[in-house]
């Protein structure tokens, strides 16, 4: 993880993100940014995403505020509910009204980062955030209702999904965020980010099937794996290249490229990539 999160600052990317699983081998979503922002200066901090239901308001609050504080105002929050149950029973939490109890913990969060007691004769809880009002939320789900959501919590951006980058996919994810921005009232852009698994190894399509074949083992119906397994195509340099023109093309801000690997060979290849552009 710091090899990764050092390794992009020197290689002139412009973040890292790190997603949020419980059942899964990975490191804890918050304490993984926050290794990165000890090892960093430069690099945005994105939790993507950070399933917001499975945590209680006051105590994600003061943890985003102080990696808030910590990385000096470059952590961004990514916002979704997630639709592993699995996840959900590991923290102690339900899945029922997953989208409302979202809302009521931004709401509580934000109330939270504008030094705000969260009940009346309270003391409010800290740190001050270093950015005024909190780390900036963008929304890390696709569908009307929730883009809707988002919208009108004030969310700044987009994080998005494609699994190969078709240029249809990504064109109806952009008008949909527009659209609810339109909706809303709301006057200002949102930053268009968008994700991609990828492999750039020798044995990348191999990699890639293994890795989707693990990824969503145990949750996800035989025929939703089949078809993530199929799907997940980006694999090499002029696939890679390609999904990557898809997306300026379509509008979007910026492209992560998600790797399949632990391995720091895998990021040379991602700078030679990005190098060759």
């Amino acid at each position: 993880m710091l090899g990764w999160a050092t390794g992009a600052e020197e290689g002139g990317f412009a973040g890292v993100t790190v997603g949020e699983r419980m059942t899964y081998p990975n490191f804890d979503q918050i304490v993984a940014l926050s290794a990165a922002a000890a090892v960093t200066s430069r690099i945005r901090l994105l939790a993507n995403i950070l399933i917001v239901p499975v945590h209680p308001a006051g105590l994600l609050a003061k943890e985003l505020a102080s990696l808030d504080v910590l990385s000096e105002g470059r952590f961004v929050m990514a916002a979704g509910v997630g639709d592993r149950e699995q996840d959900y029973r590991a923290a102690d939490a339900t899945m029922e009204r997953r989208w409302p109890r979202a809302d009521a913990t931004v709401r509580q969060m934000q109330r939270v980062w504008r030094g705000e007691p969260l009940e009346p004769g309270h003391d409010p809880i800290g740190p001050e955030p270093f950015t005024p009002g909190g780390p900036p939320i963008w929304i890390g789900s696709r569908g009307p209702k929730a883009l809707g959501r988002a919208a009108r919590w004030g969310a700044t951006g987009y994080a998005g999904f494609t699994l190969h980058g078709d240029p249809v996919e990504l064109a109806e994810q952009r008008d949909g965020v527009l659209t609810a921005w339109t909706d809303a009232g709301r006057d200002d852009r949102p930053y268009l980010f968008v994700s991609c698994f990828i492999a750039l190894s020798d044995d990348a399509e191999t990699r890639m099937r293994d890795m989707a074949e693990k990824y969503w083992a145990g949750w996800a119906a035989e025929e939703v794996r089949a078809f993530m397994v199929d799907q997940l195509t980006c694999c090499g340099e002029k696939a890679v290249q390609q999904m990557i023109d898809n997306a300026e093309a379509a509008g979007y801000d910026e492209v992560n490229l998600l790797p399949i690997t632990d391995d720091l060979a895998e990021l040379e290849r991602f700078q030679q990539l990005i190098a060759s552009r």
